[in-house]
């Protein structure tokens, strides 16, 4: 408990001054350590935001407005890490029976250990709302230097691979209302769980410097050639706008669009909404944040990452992360966002840059969580 300025003596409100001075002194000593470590990380990351920052200052466009998009997407993550840290605290209170819960509560939230983890976590975060303002921002000038004009192709090559559209195959299974809806959700939360993955490697210091740097870079690398390069060459707007893109081929995926249209009387889908925003903006040429790009899909791509580095973590985390990426996958299509190409593409393509990044990088072996490095 803190102690009031109007009550304390001289010698407790130098100390507090002194701890105050020695809380800051660390945090700058942190980042200092944290650039030393990851310095052609975070360079490559200010060359990719300021080249995409001038270019978006050459065409007349204000940027800040697509970094706000995941600065507000922080505060998200951090709400839901709150959360999941005051639930898991009460739950270890109740368990061991504390005489104090609140008070022990209170304790371990505020303890030095948590307010540190929480200040890296957060500017970590901030780097990563920066990387994605910049992503977001190059994603949305995709149709304008190539239109779309694979959906037909990869649409064509789903039958090949899979004998029919792979919705087709998934829908027995789950094409009931709840399922959709909770499927729906999961797949909303990819973005508060990327920045809570990327953040909590970044904060933790039971992760190596190794494992930080290889799974930032290759993340980085991710967004810039798969999300940007590949998906520009590849241009594509995926199942849901293709009836209006090529409406020779709607039949396909008619009853898969009816289908989620129904659900969404019942439970607004966000893939919904979101899909009806992104078209506005692609419609009508607007400079808001959004854009549409199919494949490669970046959900699968950043999906794969999440497994690989979870399972460097802890075989656990790496189950968990790997059931998601596989209901990502699956939510892909179920949700008319993606062709089964893509997602098998964007994730092959994520595990290539991974083992990519590690043979340039050298990296050395990791330690797994639980264990502090030397």
């Amino acid at each position: 408990m803190g102690i009031k300025v109007s009550d304390a003596s001289p010698a407790q409100t130098d100390a507090a001054i002194a701890q105050t001075r020695a809380n800051s002194g660390s945090f700058l000593a942190w980042l200092a350590g944290e650039w030393r470590a990851l310095r052609s990380f975070y360079l490559l990351a200010i060359v990719f935001f300021v080249a995409t920052t001038l270019l978006a200052v050459s065409r007349g466009d204000d940027i800040a407005a697509f970094v706000l998009v995941y600065v507000l997407r922080v505060g998200r993550a951090v709400t839901l890490v709150g959360c999941a840290a005051v639930v898991a605290i009460s739950l270890r209170a109740l368990i061991q029976r504390n005489a104090e819960p609140v008070r022990y509560l209170l304790s371990a939230l505020l303890n030095n250990r948590t307010r540190t983890f929480l200040s890296r976590f957060i500017v970590h975060a901030l780097v990563l709302a920066a990387i994605m303002g910049a992503f977001l921002y190059g994603k949305t000038m995709i149709p304008e230097i190539r239109p779309f004009d694979w959906d037909v192709t990869f649409a064509a090559w789903d039958r090949i691979i899979f004998g029919t559209d792979p919705w087709r195959l998934i829908h027995p299974v789950i094409g009931y209302p709840v399922v959709t809806i909770v499927v729906d959700v999961l797949y909303a939360a990819w973005v508060p769980v990327m920045f809570i993955v990327w953040s909590a490697i970044g904060a933790s210091e039971r992760v190596s410097v190794d494992l930080k740097r290889h799974y930032f870079t290759a993340t980085l690398a991710t967004w810039v050639l798969v999300g940007l390069g590949a998906a520009t060459f590849l241009s594509s707007a995926g199942p849901c706008f293709l009836p209006v893109l090529s409406p020779d081929e709607a039949p396909r995926f008619a009853e898969l669009n009816a289908y989620l249209q129904s659900v969404g009387q019942l439970y607004p889908l966000s893939s919904g909404t979101t899909k009806d925003y992104l078209w506005w903006i692609y419609a009508n040429g607007l400079n808001e944040p959004g854009g549409i790009s199919a494949m490669p899909s970046m959900h699968n791509a950043q999906a794969a990452l999440f497994v690989i580095a979870g399972y460097r973590l802890n075989r656990r985390l790496g189950h968990l992360l790997l059931a998601y990426a596989i209901i990502i996958f699956v939510g892909s299509v179920h949700l008319a966002w993606h062709y089964a190409v893509d997602g098998i593409a964007g994730a092959a393509m994520g595990l290539v840059i991974w083992w990519v990044v590690g043979f340039a990088t050298a990296s050395r072996k990791h330690e797994p969580l639980g264990t502090r490095p030397a």
